[in-house]
């Protein structure tokens, strides 16, 4: 990780220290990082994760109604 030109040792330490204690593995970590890396936050859908999908009888959610389909049979796909 390079230092900006001009940067002072705090400014440099601390983006060392932000990216060296980065949420990693996690669905907020996967949000930040791509965040971080394209400027865009991205819409991350499981298709293993009933917020997602929606559910039967599940009080305000209902089945297809808070977001779509997905195979767990095909796993790490992105679109």
């Amino acid at each position: 990780m390079p230092r900006n030109p001009g940067e002072p040792d705090t400014a440099f330490r601390t983006r060392i220290q932000a990216r060296i204690f980065l949420e990693k593995g996690t669905r907020n970590g996967m949000i930040k990082a791509l965040t971080l890396l394209t400027g865009r936050a991205p819409k991350i859908f499981e298709p293993a994760r009933p917020l997602d999908t929606g559910a039967y009888n599940a009080g305000i959610l209902a089945y297809g109604a808070a977001g779509g389909y997905g195979s767990l049979q095909l796993p790490y796909q992105l679109s």
